[in-house]
């Protein structure tokens, strides 16, 4: 019997998610599994697995040489960064009004993972599927007594084969099930298809070869259509834009339910009111004590979800001021007995308790921080931008080596360079960086303009940072003169990471200890 794979993570699908989050960023594997845990594509697994699967595909990926550790932290090698680019190259020249756009790049991720999990095999010696066939054929040609499937897999199994541990994680991509099972799924697997190629037949059970002794000595490997690896039974899992999810985050009829009947209230006695108004009376009612003005972003998007589906529901009104008003409908609603029968108020679950809604609109807050972070840092002006990469590279580390000091040169004259920091307390070893708050990606002429000034000032190093992307010639140049690059995607992760524009907000939540009231 086949293992089930439709519940279990593969290591094959962390591949590029690691290595992208690798990029440019060191990570610890705990790091990563914190990082991963809050991503959609993963959060149908238990922590258990996925700090498991983390924890092997960095293995893997080390071993393979696309992964270096160094102080307990992963980086990622030139090897890797080029994949990365090449996966980068060819997304970029697709259309993202193609309708097929999430397709293409799910394609070109399973190509490059293919490409990847070829070099993993290769480094744990991993044999091809033709090496069960030749066995199987083998075995069958020197053992003519019919036996069944199973007994000549078990004969095989226990007899001829003897992976380590790491051989039969990477065999079938998974850390789950039997010790075997690996290498059963690929016995299997050439079971079938030889039969099917009619290399060998089945008679009442019984399997036998059918190619006579010098056929199947000078045969070479079976004529067989190169299928899918087994690895791969379970494909990466599909990338889609999920920019518009917590947008779709319709909230439970008995949270709805909550929250009308608090609208409602508020609505009734101020005639109408703002998003704003009504947000701050239902924190009045949640939360009485004092509260800031994150928390009050947090309910105010939760707010905005509610006001929505009551507008559709007809419930309310919005007026030409922006104010909400109850309608018609709403008024005989609201007079209506609160019972199960109500047709628009049907309570089915438990409402969710504030604490619960509170914690639900921080994780959505978390998630749609990059994004919004990206967007602050686009709109600011170019000479802040600067201030703002010295901060950051005066709190990272460059090289293994955190910086002493750093300063911007002049607005004017510059030397094509926007600032400096030194990796020493004498301030002997500059590394020059430029910042470039850009919508367009960053070309090789210029590019080539930061390496000149480089090379003006003896530097053997740069930084070059910017908030857009770098094209494959800018990357190509910067390899050649050895500049460090930072796009706006592993800006934000680094901002994050060094809490540079970042403020961490810390709430004392009062809740009745029920333990304390046991007997």
């Amino acid at each position: 019997m086949k293992p089930d794979f439709d519940n279990t993570l593969t290591y094959i699908e962390l591949i590029i998610p690691v290595l992208g989050e690798l990029e440019l960023v060191n990570w610890t594997s705990d790091d990563l599994f914190i990082i991963l845990k809050e991503n959609k594509l993963f959060e149908k697994y238990s922590n258990e697995d996925l700090l498991m699967q983390v924890q092997k595909t960095l293995k893997y990926l080390q071993k393979s040489g696309f992964v270096e550790l160094e102080n307990d932290e992963f980086q990622i090698t030139p090897w890797a960064i080029d994949i990365l680019n090449s996966i980068k190259d060819e997304k970029n020249q697709i259309n993202e009004d193609d309708p097929s756009y999430n397709s293409k790049i799910r394609d070109i991720d399973i190509k490059y993972t293919k490409q990847i999990n070829t070099q993993i095999k290769k480094a744990y010696e991993i044999p091809n599927q033709q090496f069960f066939y030749k066995d199987i054929l083998d075995y069958l040609y020197h053992h003519p007594s019919s036996k069944t499937r199973i007994q000549i897999i078990k004969t095989m199994v226990d007899e001829k084969y003897n992976f380590t541990e790491d051989q039969l994680g990477v065999l079938i991509g998974i850390i789950n099930g039997s010790k075997n099972s690996a290498i059963i799924n690929r016995l299997y697997h050439a079971f079938e298809k030889l039969q099917n190629d009619g290399l060998i037949k089945k008679e009442k059970n019984l399997y036998k070869i059918i190619k006579s002794k010098k056929e199947h000595q000078s045969s070479k490997k079976p004529k067989i259509k190169q299928t899918q690896d087994i690895k791969t039974v379970k494909k990466p899992v599909k990338i889609e834009d999920n920019n518009n999810t917590i947008n779709e985050d319709i909230p439970n009829v008995a949270t709805f339910n909550m929250y009308c009947e608090m609208i409602f209230k508020i609505l009734s006695n101020n005639y109408s009111s703002d998003i704003n108004t009504i947000t701050q009376n239902i924190l009045n009612i949640i939360m009485p004590d004092n509260y800031d003005k994150s928390v009050f972003e947090l309910f105010k998007n939760q707010v905005h979800k509610i006001l929505k589906q009551m507008l559709q529901k007809q419930l309310i009104i919005k007026n030409k001021d922006d104010n909400y008003e109850i309608t018609e409908n709403g008024f005989i609603q609201l007079n209506q007995d609160t019972t199960p029968k109500k047709p628009h108020f049907k309570t089915q679950t438990k409402p969710e308790n504030p604490l619960t809604i509170f914690n639900k609109t921080y994780k959505q807050n978390n998630q749609s921080l990059p994004a919004k972070l990206l967007e602050k840092v686009k709109t600011c002006n170019p000479y802040f931008f600067e201030k703002l990469s010295l901060d950051l590279l005066n709190k990272m580390e460059f090289y293994k080596v955190k910086s002493f000091k750093g300063e911007l040169t002049a607005k004017s004259n510059d030397g094509g360079v926007d600032g400096l920091i030194y990796l020493d307390p004498l301030s002997i070893k500059p590394v020059y960086f430029q910042s470039k708050r850009w919508k367009n990606n960053i070309s090789r002429p210029e590019m080539q303009k930061f390496v000149g000034a480089l090379n003006d000032k003896l530097a053997d190093t740069g930084i070059y940072i910017t908030t857009s992307s770098f094209t494959k010639g800018a990357i190509e140049t910067a390899k050649t003169a050895n500049i460090r690059l930072i796009d706006g995607k592993t800006l934000i992760k680094l901002m994050i990471k060094y809490k540079v524009g970042i403020k961490i907000q810390e709430y004392e939540i009062k809740m009745i200890d029920e333990d304390y009231f046991k007997d």
